[in-house]
């Protein structure tokens, strides 16, 4: 049939997409000739059918026309009711046929072919034609997963139709894949890759299948805690191998985080506000831009030093034994640690380590009169706290052996052996008040300006000097009983007498004047036997019971314990009941004369008295001559 253009159809202008639903299709004229089943077959394995004519298309179609070219209409396709239904299965809804075609009297089966000016027109299907093929674009989708360091895998979705490969590019490379899915190798880490998968149908590529995505940064290196204390922890770090932007740090205790994420580009970072005696876990993550992702985690364990005792005091001590108090700090703690070494030698004692749950404790065995360093510490793991010392003195041992080794009226002198370790000893003398501090050196003192015939309670103290109080502690005394010696009484006399009493005073002795002073009183006529002695507290006695006429002499000492003074002694006479005794001498002479004067009578007299002084000692008498 000879075909017209007709002026009735207008052309618009061409574009080569319409959008269908949600589809977006395409066309592509086929300039090869071929029957309607072969372009059909072709349309089929390299797009997807012949193309279907919609009011939606045909200004499309008519702009990429120049000749005419099969379409997707053939009058028996849609079964019995012909001209119904195209090859892809859609109603026919449209139609732009040409004058008096199709014709209603020609039975055969035909194809339409569209005229190069849009509109239709029956063909014989064997006839070989150029055609129009259609396909809806593609949209497929590009999944990444299994992102790592240096890998990662794509899958996607499957291309319409005959798929011969699909295209794999990034960055500059290309590579064909005939499977959804590909690992991709050798990858840069913390970078990020856009990745492009064309399915290639029939040597051509349909629309690419886009994706993103950074590769997991690697794990930082030489994490390590370079300085740490009670309660901050300094971390530095190294950056990892590749690219990353930041990086996070994250604290752990147990498992569990403790702290807000840290996020910084630095490669260091003070971690505050820790607990003490804690062990944590430090994780150091590095970070790409859009945080898509995070690296391999570095992890570095340390635990804080513990704290110090908030307080460390001693309660109480003795010779051997020193209690002390502490109290437990904030924190975390396994213990405590007390070290003990003499102070003044440094010389190490022992360690005591004692469980948490603890608030005192003694310690034993030490020497008498030391002065120990006790430093106690607090420790987690292995690690401890700054110490808190303590200087603290034993009570030292008595003295030993205290004796007297010297004593006289106004002093006493005392000898001991010291006790062992190197002390100061402090001397206290009961009952003076008086006190005094000798070096360890001393062994011997004399107390001196004492009062005569006094007993003393001597107590010797061994001390030392306590840091702790800072004073001079003493120990248990070491006490010996001492006197001086008496001096005797002074001023003796005798105040009365008469023929049987007689009163007798006297002085107390010098240096003891305040003192309860005793006295023994001896008195003694020689004549009549007469000895007698007592003993006073007084300074003035009265003697009875005397005889008259006699001579006594009395002795007066002063007594201090079972010693005794020197005596002072007076002689004195009772008063006498006078008797006379009238005797006669006849006086012989070998020479002239020699009974004769007052020489003769004087030497007579003379003898006479010493005869009866012999005779009647401790009387008194008196001898007269007379012619």
């Amino acid at each position: 049939m000879e075909v017209k253009q007709l002026a009735a159809f207008v052309f618009l202008a061409a574009v080569i997409t319409t959008q269908l639903g949600a589809a977006e299709r395409l066309y592509f004229k086929q300039n090869n000739n071929l029957s309607w089943d072969n372009a059909r077959s072709y349309c089929q394995a390299c797009f997807k059918e012949l193309v279907s004519v919609t009011p939606d298309n045909s200004a499309v179609l008519g702009n990429i026309l120049t000749n005419d070219s099969w379409i997707g209409m053939r009058k028996k396709l849609g079964g019995p009711m012909g001209w119904s239904r195209w090859s892809d299965n859609t109603l026919l809804v449209f139609q732009n046929w040409y004058p008096q075609s199709p014709d209603p009297n020609n039975t055969e089966d035909t194809c339409v072919k569209l005229l190069s000016f849009g509109a239709w027109l029956e063909e014989d299907c064997n006839s070989l034609l150029p055609s129009i093929c259609y396909e809806d674009r593609f949209y497929g989708m590009l999944n990444i997963s299994n992102i790592r360091t240096r890998n990662l895998t794509l899958q996607w979705t499957a291309g319409p139709g005959n798929i011969s490969y699909y295209r794999v590019t990034y960055l500059s490379n290309s590579l064909n894949v005939v499977a959804l899915t590909y690992n991709i190798p050798n990858l840069l880490p913390g970078t990020l890759y856009e990745f492009k998968v064309y399915p290639v149908k029939c040597g051509r590529d349909l629309n690419a299948e886009n994706a993103s995505a950074y590769t997991q940064p690697e794990a930082v290196t030489q994490l390590s805690v370079t300085n740490i204390s009670t309660t901050w922890a300094l971390l530095t770090w190294k950056e990892p191998e590749g690219n990353c932007s930041h990086y996070q740090v994250n604290v752990s205790m147990n498992g569990s985080f403790v702290k807000t994420p840290l996020e910084l580009k630095n490669l260091s970072t003070n971690i505050t506000d820790l607990q003490p005696g804690t062990n944590y876990t430090f994780t150091v993550t590095a970070l790409v831009e859009d945080r898509s992702i995070e690296g391999v985690n570095t992890s570095v364990c340390s635990t804080t030093y513990p704290a110090a005792v908030t307080t460390f005091s001693v309660s109480n001590f003795n010779s051997t034994s020193v209690e002390m108090n502490y109290t437990k700090p904030e924190g975390i703690i396994n213990g405590y640690n007390i070290s003990v070494s003499e102070y003044n030698s440094s010389t190490f004692v022992r360690n005591v380590l004692l469980s948490e749950s603890s608030t005192n404790t003694s310690i034993t065995n030490l020497n008498p009169g030391l002065s120990y360093l006790f430093s106690i510490a607090t420790f987690s793991g292995n690690l401890s706290s700054l110490s808190k010392s303590i200087i603290k003195a034993t009570t030292p041992s008595p003295p030993t052996n205290l004796s007297v080794i010297e004593w006289h009226s106004d002093s006493i002198t005392v000898a001991w052996q010291a006790p062992i370790n190197n002390i100061s000893t402090n001397y206290n003398l009961s009952g003076n008040n008086l006190e005094v501090i000798l070096p360890a050196s001393t062994n011997n003192y004399t107390f001196k300006q004492l009062t005569s015939g006094t007993n003393y309670t001597i107590s010797i103290y061994s001390c030392v000097f306590d840091p702790y109080n800072k004073s001079y502690i003493r120990g248990n005394a070491a006490s010996i009983n001492a006197h001086t010696r008496p001096n005797p009484p002074t001023n003796l006399k005798v105040t009365k007498w008469n023929t049987t009493c007689a009163i007798l005073e006297w002085m107390k002795p010098a240096n003891a004047e305040n003192a309860l002073n005793e006295f023994q009183v001896n008195y003694t006529n020689v004549y009549w036997n007469d000895l007698k002695n007592f003993t006073t507290h007084d300074t003035s006695v009265t003697l009875s019971s005397l005889y008259s006429g006699a001579i006594y002499t009395v002795y007066v000492r002063t007594k201090a314990q079972d010693e005794y003074s020197d005596p002072i002694s007076i002689n004195f006479t009772t008063e006498m009941n006078e008797k006379v005794v009238i005797f006669a001498l006849r006086c012989t002479s070998s020479t002239l004369n020699g009974c004769d004067g007052k020489d003769a009578i004087n030497a007579a007299n003379s003898s006479l008295q010493s005869h009866f002084e012999r005779q009647l000692p401790g009387l008194n008498f008196t001898l007269s001559s007379f012619n």
